[in-house]
Parts: structure tokens; C-alpha cells; sequence
């Protein structure tokens, strides 16, 4: 027998997972491929082999290296 209180708790996990799931579809919609991915002096860490800093770290435009607000 489902109570109110059960009803209200199921629908709020229920709009609070739509909430979350709508969060991170809009985060994968301006996704893009990480240029330090494919360098091969900094293999993705942003660090060339030397211990200077890639200079991918500039001009990448994905979400790793340029954070949205």
C-alpha cells in the first residue's frame, strides 16, 4: 500500500533524476574531441616529454581544457 509519503519521495527521486539526466545531456552536446588527445608530444596530458606545457593548453577548445561556467 503506497502512502503519500512514498508517493511524494518516488516522484521527487523520479523529477530529480530528470533534473540531473537533462544536466548531463546538455554537458555532452558541446563535447569535443581534446586536441591534447591527439598530440603526439603531450599524449592527452598537456605536459610535453621535456616537462613543458603543450601548446594545446592555449588554444584546446574542449570542455577538459576550457571549463564552461
Amino acid at each position: 500500500m503506497n502512502t503519500e509519503k512514498e508517493r511524494y519521495e518516488k516522484e521527487l527521486a523520479q523529477r530529480q533524476q530528470e533534473h540531473l539526466q537533462g544536466i548531463l545531456n546538455q554537458k555532452e552536446r558541446g563535447w569535443r574531441p581534446c586536441m591534447h588527445d591527439q598530440c603526439s608530444s603531450c599524449h592527452g596530458t598537456g605536459i610535453k616529454k621535456d616537462g613543458s606545457a603543450c601548446i594545446h593548453g592555449i588554444s584546446c577548445p574542449c570542455p577538459k581544457c576550457m571549463p564552461q561556467c
